[in-house]
């Protein structure tokens, strides 16, 4: 794959990431989720590059993937922050289940 074609790549899943940052820092899960199997196609669609970039597009690059990696970090952040409160939601109606079923609703 050329350079160009490489950077392209890079800004495409650059913007991709922010979209998802976005939706996960607004508590948008199902949003989130809707772009997560269109950011694993575009990981696993990129190339290695078989010529060497010039040097701006090489920084570039590097400034594209530092905010890749950083919208990834907030992404997994606030996705690990709703899977624990999700836990003590489920937790609190498992325990709400057990008493009901002991006594019976009362």
């Amino acid at each position: 794959m050329d350079a160009r074609q490489s950077l392209l790549d890079y800004e495409s899943l650059a913007i991709l990431a922010a979209q998802m940052r976005t939706f996960a820092s607004r508590g948008e899960w199902d949003r989130l989720i809707e772009l997560e199997p269109q950011y694993n196609e575009r990981i696993a669609g990129m190339a290695d590059v078989d010529e060497m970039p010039d040097e701006a597009a090489r920084l570039r690059m590097v400034e594209l993937l530092k905010k890749i990696l950083s919208d990834d970090a907030k992404i997994r952040s606030e996705t690990e922050t709703w899977m624990k409160q999700l836990k003590v939601i489920m937790k609190s109606n498992q325990q709400s289940q057990l008493l009901n079923k002991a006594y019976g609703g009362i």
